[in-house]
């Protein structure tokens, strides 16, 4: 992280002191995601993977079922990922005033950042509240469609059932990183084309 600095520093010195503030913090969300998102988003394909084999062990249906959900899930990222994008955008604009705004001590000015800051911020949690919103009914939809599913595969026992279930919520756990993954990888996107001087 230390080295990252120093060069992006060394590359934007012609920009003003608020704008390369506000890139470097950025910069280390790059270095977070590495260092955190990423093995959680390798663990968590790993676990749709084996949850997917084992359901497919009890009926190729219940495996398809899965699949389906998964892709209705990036089906349903993919609609808001243009307005993710968008919103990080005017927050990271927003936020490279901060330092000139600070140096000016203007109280009613800072207030107005402040408030442009929460605005957006605001605007992005009710994006992801809507999207995990339609995530979570689909996922109620495919446990509920896995347990009928499983309850009506001839001879089947109670203890088969409940491993199906365990399986599905296990699917679904691992899955959610999926859409995670897709936002922060959008808000990387902007960031680093931001620090590339795209924008």
């Amino acid at each position: 992280m230390h080295s990252l600095g120093l060069e992006f520093d060394q590359r934007n010195v012609s920009l003003n002191v608020s704008i390369r503030s506000a890139r470097l913090d950025m910069s280390r969300e790059l270095v977070s995601f590495l260092e955190d998102d990423v093995p959680e988003l390798i663990t968590g394909i790993t676990q749709v993977i084996i949850s997917l084999v084992i359901l497919a062990s009890f009926g190729s249906i219940l495996a398809m079922n899965a699949a389906g959900m998964t892709l209705i899930m990036l089906l349903l990222y993919s609609f808001y990922h243009h307005s993710f994008l968008r919103l990080n955008q005017a927050l990271n604009n927003q936020t490279e005033r901060q330092v000139t705004l600070l140096a000016r001590g203007n109280h009613a000015c800072l207030g107005k950042h402040l408030n442009l800051l929460f605005r957006w911020e605001v605007k992005l949690s009710d994006r992801e509240a809507v999207l995990y919103g339609l995530i979570f009914l689909s996922v109620t939809g495919f446990i509920v469609a896995n347990l009928w599913l499983a309850a009506v595969i001839p001879n089947i026992s109670a203890g088969t059932i409940f491993t199906i279930v365990t399986y599905s919520w296990e699917f679904v756990q691992a899955a959610l990183v999926l859409p995670m993954a897709l936002q922060g990888l959008t808000r990387l996107y902007e960031i680093t084309k931001r620090i590339n001087g795209d924008k």
